[in-house]
């Protein structure tokens, strides 16, 4: 039996990637473009597990436990979702909020001296909106494929400022970011994974709305419209004033977003109907 220990190992690595693959979890774990490696190592990995375990004579060493890791790692995974907690502390990354914050002070050297970003302290205006802004269709309809570089774009970048007050739709479960925001805000997003579930980072959107009806972890379609903010520490963010707020079923949704060539590079082009720019 020593002697088939890393044949007996490779044969269980190789179930655990038809297990994921086959019942669709394999989304959980590693992006989309990520995914072809690692389905292409099942072949080899089955190939050393039945000679392993049949034809080299391997000697067992304690060390060689090490290898049970990833097992015991997927096992406490189960099935491969992170908590609704995780987002508090992967909110925001360190390179948002710096390019936040230089794009901040570069639009304060440039603007009409008549002009300087809303100070915290100072009082908001309720924003005027149609009976029924959402007539004609949404401006933003936030669909995964463009989810984690809209939410990044329209919040952060200097360039969204155009889209005030223009009409938006999305999806995502609520967190509690009252250490980033004003009072009377929350944040609605999803985990956008660039490579797999270690580099899993909160993206979404800053909505403000009666706190008392929103329950953080639950997930919620908003419709609202744009309009400029400021985060806790004085810099204009672009928020969303949400007009609709209703509750949905966070199985019918996807926890994970990835980037648009993640999906197909086609999925990118739906960015091309939006005048970004930088």
């Amino acid at each position: 039996m020593k002697n088939r220990f890393l044949g007996i190992i490779c044969l269980i690595y190789s179930a655990i990637i038809i297990y994921v693959w086959t019942f669709d979890l394999i989304n959980s774990f590693l992006a989309p473009n990520m995914q072809i490696y690692l389905k292409l190592s099942l072949i080899p990995m089955l190939i050393l597990g039945i000679v392993f375990c049949f034809k080299i004579n391997y000697k067992f060493k304690i060390s060689d436990l090490v290898l049970l890791l990833p097992v015991i790692m997927l096992i406490m995974a189960g099935d491969g979702n992170l908590s609704i907690g995780f987002a508090q502390s992967r909110m925001t990354s360190i390179s948002n909020k710096l390019e936040k914050r230089e794009k901040a002070e570069d639009i304060q050297s440039q603007v009409p001296v008549d002009y300087e970003i809303v100070k915290k302290d100072d009082k908001e205006k309720e924003i005027k909106v149609e009976d029924n802004p959402f007539e004609d269709g949404y401006y933003f309809d936030i669909k995964d494929p463009v989810y984690s570089y809209l939410a990044d774009y329209i919040t952060y970048m200097s360039g969204a400022r155009v889209f005030d007050g223009k009409t938006i739709r999305f999806r995502g479960f609520a967190v509690d970011y009252s250490e980033y925001l004003q009072d009377g805000y929350f944040a609605l997003g999803k985990y956008a994974i660039t490579c797999c579930a270690a580099d899993a980072e909160f993206t979404g959107f800053m909505v403000r709305y009666d706190l008392s009806k929103i329950k953080y972890g639950n997930w919620y379609e908003v419709e609202g419209v744009l309009k400029e903010g400021i985060d806790s520490e004085g810099y204009t963010i672009m928020t969303v004033e949400a007009i609709n707020v209703k509750e949905i079923s966070s199985k019918k949704e996807e926890q994970y977003v990835y980037s648009c060539y993640s999906y197909g590079e086609d999925k990118c082009l739906e960015l091309l109907k939006y005048d970004l720019t930088y």
